[in-house]
């Protein structure tokens, strides 16, 4: 079900996400298949320790968020996953941001997640994923409005709160003490 290229190591957890990954899809009923790439799985690896809202304000270029677009092109299957796991405690702005710009993102057959900690982001986007395949090979149906729905709110905590409002917060509470 899962592809096999999958092989990094998270900054804020010390279990390669890899084999992590692997208990994950098989809690949730998947298997590793070599060569498949029913769902593949694209990654936007960490390269420092940095939390979310620490992250520079204009990034400039960003290779990973080059890296993440060019792999959503290049793959052509039912669903495609995107864990971004490259900042501790939420998404990174410019994949963000590059999503949004992208009109016809289809959302029920692409997930997100850019959560606390790579396992949480991990197991999201497992769970989300089986979830599209099933709707996808009609084993389950679900409101495509609903979905679209769910990956609204994910923005909202992984990206809107998490990497940008609280970093506003923390510095309103820092002045005010």
């Amino acid at each position: 079900m899962f592809s096999k290229r999958v092989v990094f190591l998270p900054v804020d957890e010390r279990l390669c996400t890899r084999d992590y990954f692997l208990l994950l899809c098989e809690a949730v009923g998947g298997v590793l298949e070599k060569g498949s790439d029913e769902i593949p799985l694209i990654v936007n690896n960490p390269t420092d320790m940095m939390n979310a809202e620490d992250q520079p304000g204009n990034q400039g270029k960003s290779t990973s968020f080059e890296r993440v677009f060019t792999l959503l092109k290049r793959f052509v299957s039912e669903v495609t996953v995107i864990a971004d796991v490259k900042y501790s405690n939420g998404s990174e702005n410019k994949i963000i941001e590059a999503i949004m710009e992208i009109h016809n993102f289809d959302w029920n057959s692409t997930n997100y997640s850019g959560w606390n900690t790579a396992g949480n982001t991990i197991g999201t986007v497992s769970a989300h994923s089986v979830v599209q395949l099933l709707v996808m090979k009609n084993f389950l149906s679900l409101d495509k409005v609903k979905m679209k729905h769910l990956q609204i709110i994910i923005f909202l905590e992984h990206w809107a709160y998490k990497s940008k409002i609280r970093k506003i917060l923390k510095s309103q509470l820092e002045r005010a003490v």
